[in-house]
């Protein structure tokens, strides 16, 4: 599975080392044929995820990857005003979207992998909303040993935007079923987080994070002073996270976009719960 978000930039714009790299990190999916299928996590097209914008940018680029991936839906889906349901972006993506909710599971392997829609003032997030309830019932009736969740806003950051609270009651269903991986977007660095709970304690039944919005967009930094069981960050590099989901174990190596002069990596694997 490849995996990034925050990705294609506004059709038209520069292309620098710094900024609209959803070219190089496209080519780091398609020079390599293990790759299944690939994960997106939110803001896939910038500025408003208007369908023309789609059409000449993201499809120019991961589009080529678009008969086998499963998309997320981020806040820049949804921020203009002639389209401010998304609209751009469900007609893009089509069924593989799953809308107008954007919420939706699918089973890989040993796993069982939820993609929720995680900005809240459109899709209610709270406890008892239509969400959450489809969130308990799908993990409940799950039978697969893995479970991964795709949330765009990250429940803990320390990158600017920072950890997202709006959908705690969402969290906490995961943690209730023994998620083993997130996998968030939004700010726009890569950082790993050991398992813990829903308030920043370090657990060997929590759910390991990362957040992967290197997808090509930008880079805005990462603070040096990062949050608790952050165990490794970089807040200046383009490149897509490589999972590999096995029956009761994963592992994943961050790919650098090296063609934007990005050189950190990182590596890690792990036991389900």
């Amino acid at each position: 599975m490849a995996v990034a978000g925050d990705i294609a930039c506004k059709p038209g714009s520069a292309v620098t080392t710094t900024a609209c790299q959803q070219a190089n990190t496209a080519k780091l999916i398609s020079s390599d044929a293990n790759v299944d299928l690939v994960q997106t996590l939110g803001d896939n097209q910038y500025e408003n995820g208007l369908l023309t914008e789609f059409q000449n940018a993201y499809d120019k680029s991961w589009g080529a990857f678009k008969a086998k991936t499963h998309p997320a839906p981020g806040n820049h889906e949804y921020q203009s005003t002639s389209a401010p349901n998304g609209e751009g972006y469900y007609a893009y993506f089509g069924s593989a979207a799953h809308g107008p909710s954007g919420y939706y599971s699918y089973d890989v392997g040993a796993w069982h992998v939820v993609v929720l829609n995680t900005n809240c003032n459109k899709v209610a997030c709270t406890a008892g909303s239509a969400q959450e309830k489809w969130l308990r019932s799908d993990l409940a009736a799950t039978a697969q040993p893995c479970i991964a969740a795709v949330a765009h806003s990250p429940r803990y950051s320390s990158g600017p935007l920072g950890s997202d609270t709006s959908w705690l009651p969402l969290y906490s269903d995961l943690l209730g079923a023994h998620t083993d991986l997130l996998l968030s977007g939004d700010d726009h660095d890569y950082e790993r987080f050991a398992p813990q709970d829903n308030a920043s304690n370090a657990s060997p039944n929590g759910i390991v994070q990362l957040v992967v919005g290197t997808g090509g967009k930008s880079t805005t930094g990462l603070s040096s002073v990062r949050l608790p069981n952050s165990v490794v960050g970089n807040g200046r590099v383009f490149g897509v996270l490589k999972l590999t989901l096995a029956s009761g174990s994963y592992s994943g190596t961050f790919e650098p976009d090296r063609a934007a002069g990005s050189t950190f990596t990182d590596s890690f694997s792990g036991a389900c719960h």
